[in-house]
């Protein structure tokens, strides 16, 4: 949805994305005054009535019937904008258990809104890597055991861990803002504790630092975790997707007045009294904690990844042939985790003082809880004319104070997000997402020191004249860039011109000619 406030009579517009044109008027109480508000179906009409032509004609090359319940479910949300039937679409798409094509689409993932409300369309198509699913599968059999590693209390743990589907693909077309590395979905937790939820990753987007990247690490550290960095990637994801967005419950009472726990017997572990606070009817976390929901998540998901890491039985049940090496290796996941956060400054707006990566939010609360809780744990050593940096990690503490102040970060994180107490969870992670005098320094550095960040160009599948499919590369620079967008759009459909002329004068852009 997209929300407008129309510029010749006041009234305030909410847009619906579907194929369907139709609108709904109502009066509403804004402060006392009163406002016309009506609700406009049919945004990108044109745009989602050929993904339905697709999606229609992909159900006849279908492996099952789950799929293709999944894609006319998609096809009707799709054509009203019903959220309801989306829901449905994703109950179905989890019980797709390793497909050979695996394909999930929607307006889901919100982390670039910085008020974490407004969704981006996101669509993966990708081919499952059967032989590297074998290892991801072990784990997930593995997982009710290595849940009883957590922090929390079992009343805090799901009543029964629903096995996910965790696939690990190559991605042949993923159109979204970035490409990432691991997806837990469906982006629900309603339907992650009733029917479970599936994990992917996203093995062709595995990129290898490069020293230049590393700049701010010793330079024997930073060798170590290039060499180490496909088992810390894979070890990490893996932990981060199954275990950390697969893990903990959330305390609910229902529309019928149902709890989901025993509300005289369960205690909170932080005060030892009984869980006074609940998510009421269709109240949910992402709802709940709105504003850093996405960050507090990732935050606890990373943290999850990184106390694994710590210990011996999630090697031995995942990567066994690294049984000699992890104590080497653990370190390296947390030196290259806080090295992300601290590098990941440049995501930070000293004007706003806010955060604009939820990711890159989350770690940087973790630096913080580890540099406030330990004693030099983590040194961050600027030169005499602060121009540069060096960040050290002592590792022989890894385990007699980082974990310790790890667990207690993981600890409340999870608690406050099952008993939905959102003011004393934000309150603690705005806290430790506060950026002070030293490493506003810090990020002034990060900034004028930078490395280009990666272009990401996608190859391009087509049909050429025989009708046999063509796979076309492009070069990994600007020039690559420009030629991918040509080889896949020869002429720029007029109802986008429209639809840009139609919006600009709401978003302040500028109607270019084209």
């Amino acid at each position: 949805t997209r929300l407008f406030k129309d510029l010749s009579s006041n009234k305030l517009i909410v847009r619906f994305a579907s194929v369907d044109n139709r609108s709904e008027a109502f009066k509403i109480d804004i402060n006392g005054e009163e406002r016309d508000l009506v609700f406009q179906f049919g945004d990108y009409d044109f745009v989602l009535a050929k993904v339905n032509e697709h999606l229609l004609k992909a159900k006849d090359f279908a492996e099952n019937e789950v799929q293709k319940r999944y894609l006319d479910l998609y096809a009707q949300h799709y054509q009203t904008g019903d959220y309801q039937t989306y829901l449905e679409s994703q109950i179905e798409w989890v019980k797709d258990t390793s497909p050979v094509v695996e394909y999930q689409s929607g307006l889901c993932l919100t982390y670039l809104d910085p008020r974490q409300q407004r969704a981006e369309f996101m669509s993966i198509v990708a081919l499952n890597s059967k032989i590297t699913s074998e290892r991801t599968n072990k784990l997930v059999s593995e997982a009710e055991e290595l849940l009883k590693l957590l922090p929390w209390p079992s009343e805090f743990e799901k009543d029964k861990f629903l096995k996910p589907d965790f696939t690990c693909i190559e991605v042949v077309s993923f159109g979204f803002a970035y490409t990432c590395l691991g997806l837990c979905l469906p982006h629900f937790d309603e339907i992650k504790q009733k029917h479970g939820f599936k994990n992917l990753f996203l093995l062709n987007s595995i990129m290898i630092p490069k020293q230049e990247h590393l700049k701010f690490l010793p330079e024997d550290v930073a060798e170590k975790v290039i060499q180490y960095h496909k088992i810390i990637t894979y070890f990490t994801v893996c932990y981060h997707e199954l275990l950390g967005h697969g893990s903990g419950k959330v305390f609910i009472k229902d529309e019928k007045g149902e709890m989901n726990f025993d509300v005289s017997t369960v205690k909170n572990p932080i005060t030892n009294e009984n869980v006074q606070s609940w998510y009421l009817g269709q109240e949910n976390f992402f709802g709940k904690f709105a504003k850093y929901a996405n960050a507090y998540e990732e935050c606890r998901s990373d943290s999850v990844a990184m106390y694994y890491a710590c210990f011996r039985e999630a090697w031995e049940k995942f990567y066994p042939e690294q049984l000699d090496n992890w104590e080497q290796i653990a370190p390296l996941i947390w030196i290259y985790y806080i090295d992300l956060a601290i590098r990941g400054l440049e995501h930070y707006s000293e004007e706003t003082s806010q955060w604009r990566q939820a990711h890159i939010n989350g770690r940087y609360v973790i630096f913080q809880k580890l540099l406030r809780d330990t004693k030099d744990l983590i040194r961050i050593e600027l030169n005499e004319d602060e121009t540069d940096f060096k960040f050290y990690f002592d590792q022989e503490k890894l385990f007699s104070e980082g974990l310790p102040a790890l667990k207690d970060l993981l600890m409340k994180l999870q608690v406050y997000k099952s008993i939905a107490d959102s003011e004393t969870g934000l309150g603690m992670f705005e806290d430790l997402s506060q950026v002070d005098e030293k490493m506003r320094k810090v990020r002034k550095i990060v900034l004028e020191k930078r490395v280009p960040k990666r272009i990401e160009i996608h190859p391009y599948l087509y049909l050429n004249e025989n009708q046999e499919v063509e796979y076309q590369e492009f070069s990994e620079n600007f020039d690559g860039l420009i030629e991918s967008f040509v080889a896949r759009f020869q002429e720029i459909p007029p109802e986008f011109i429209k639809k840009w002329q139609e919006d600009a004068p709401y978003l302040q852009l500028s109607l270019i000619h084209i």
